[in-house]
C-alpha cells in the first residue's frame, strides 16, 4: 500500500505544527510528509509502522522521525469497541528542518542537530534521560503557546506522575 502524502497545515504565526490528540484511537492513515515530526504517546498501546519497522508500541514513548518518513499507529483492537477501558493521547510536532531560520543549521554550533536530524530518516527512539526531559518540555510548550485542549488535563501523567 502506498502512503498518502500529508499537507501539514501552514501557519504565517507559527514556525512549527504542535498538535495535542486525545482520542479513542488513532485514527490518521498510512502517510509521510516533508516535516520532521517529533511524536509522543502519551497513553495507547498496538503497533506502530515506520518505514520498514513494525513494532509493538506502549505509552511513554517519544519518536524523532525523519522527513517523508511513511508512519502509522495502529491501536490494540481493545481501543476500538465501544467499552475500551481508556483513550489513546499523543502530542505531535511537525517541523521544517530550517524553522529556526536557514542560516542556523549553518553553524559549526548546530552541527549536532544536523546529525540529529540526519539520523532521523530511519526514525530515532529517544531513551532516558532525554525522554522524560522532552516530554516535560512538550507539555510546557502546549502551555506556553496557549494550546487549548479541553482533553489535556485528563492526563494521568501530566504534572510529573510519570516522570
Amino acid at each position: 500500500m502506498r502512503p498518502n502524502r500529508l499537507a501539514v497545515p501552514q501557519n504565517e504565526t507559527c514556525s512549527f505544527d504542535l498538535r495535542h490528540e486525545h482520542v479513542p484511537y488513532f485514527a490518521n492513515p498510512w502517510y509521510f510528509h516533508p516535516e520532521l515530526e517529533l511524536n509522543y504517546v502519551v497513553l495507547g498501546t498496538g503497533t506502530r509502522f515506520i518505514g520498514q519497522s513494525v513494532e509493538r508500541f506502549d505509552g511513554g514513548e517519544i519518536l524523532l522521525l525523519g522527513k517523508n518518513l511513511p508512519h502509522y499507529w495502529k491501536n490494540d483492537p481493545v481501543f476500538y469497541r465501544p467499552d475500551r477501558p481508556s483513550f489513546s493521547e499523543a502530542m505531535v510536532v511537525r517541523f521544517t528542518e530550517d524553522f529556526l531560520g536557514k542560516p542556523f543549521l549553518e553553524l559549526p554550533e548546530t552541527r549536532r542537530i544536523q546529525q540529529l536530524f540526519g539520523r532521523a530518516t530511519a526514525g530515532l527512539r529517544l531513551l532516558e534521560p532525554i525522554r522524560s526531559r522532552v516530554a516535560t518540555g512538550l507539555f510546557e510548550l502546549m502551555d506556553l503557546t496557549g494550546h487549548t485542549s479541553s482533553q489535556k488535563e485528563k492526563s494521568p501523567l501530566r504534572g510529573g506522575l510519570f516522570y
